[in-house]
């Protein structure tokens, strides 16, 4: 063989060398993009026949969970159970219902006092009565009317008091004899009775102190009617004075 042609030889085995890692290279480019085209998400690789299901789970993912959207009304119905006031305490006490009984002073005394006259404290058995239905002052003049020279009576005098309705109480004022001035006493009690039923009734005496000489023992006896109850409606009360008794 010739020199050219062992040359020629040479040169077209170095050019079926030098193409054969060409096609190996674009053999496996191709292999790659495939697997890139078939692999899976995790890394992994899917066969031909297998289906990607991922993008199914990633759509069942996608829809929202409404399971809570439904808010709970259950407390939205106020209660009103005390909406109601209680009335039970609108009704006023206004105690008890009349006339309020008279409380009396001693100006009443002296200023409104009911004369009742006189009785004899030592002679005859004269009297006087009177009635209401209240609290009252009233006055008797209780007289010396025994004139004998050997004789020296006491002058006495009995009050009583009746409540038909109602309870009262009895009280006496003994004035100065009027030998001693007189006048009307309406503070000191001399005597008194407060029975809670009943008749109530008060006897005074006093001593005939100057038989002779002309000294006058008469005196003013002030009596007092007091009510006890807080209402005098329909209360009632009858008085008797006696005299020489």
């Amino acid at each position: 063989m010739s020199f050219r042609s062992r040359a020629a030889r040479a040169l077209g085995l170095v050019l079926l060398f030098s193409a054969w890692p060409l096609t190996g290279c674009a053999v496996g480019a191709e292999d790659d993009l495939d697997g890139l085209k078939t692999g899976r998400k995790d890394g992994g690789t899917l066969d031909s026949d297998e289906e990607d299901t991922s993008a199914e789970e990633d759509s069942d993912s996608s829809k929202t969970d409404t399971g809570s959207s439904s808010s709970d009304t259950g407390s939205s119905t106020t209660d009103t159970g005390s909406s109601s006031s209680d009335t039970g305490s609108s009704t006023t006490d206004t105690g008890p219902v009349g006339t309020p009984c008279t409380a009396l002073t001693s100006a009443d005394c002296a200023s409104s006092i009911t004369d009742l006259g006189s009785v004899s404290g030592d002679k005859g058995s004269g009297t006087k009565t009177a009635s209401g239905s209240d609290s009252k002052f009233l006055r008797i003049r209780v007289t010396e009317d025994d004139s004998s020279l050997l004789s020296s009576v006491d002058l006495r005098v009995r009050v009583t008091l009746s409540p038909s309705k109602g309870n009262f109480d009895l009280y006496l004022y003994e004035g100065k004899a009027s030998g001693d001035g007189g006048g009307v006493e309406c503070a000191t009690v001399k005597a008194s009775s407060t029975n809670a039923t009943g008749d109530d009734a008060v006897s005074l005496k006093w001593g005939d102190n100057r038989p002779i000489g002309g000294f006058d023992d008469s005196r003013v006896i002030s009596i007092e009617v007091r009510a006890t109850d807080t209402v005098c409606a329909d209360a009632s009360w009858s008085l008797l004075v006696e005299g020489n008794k």
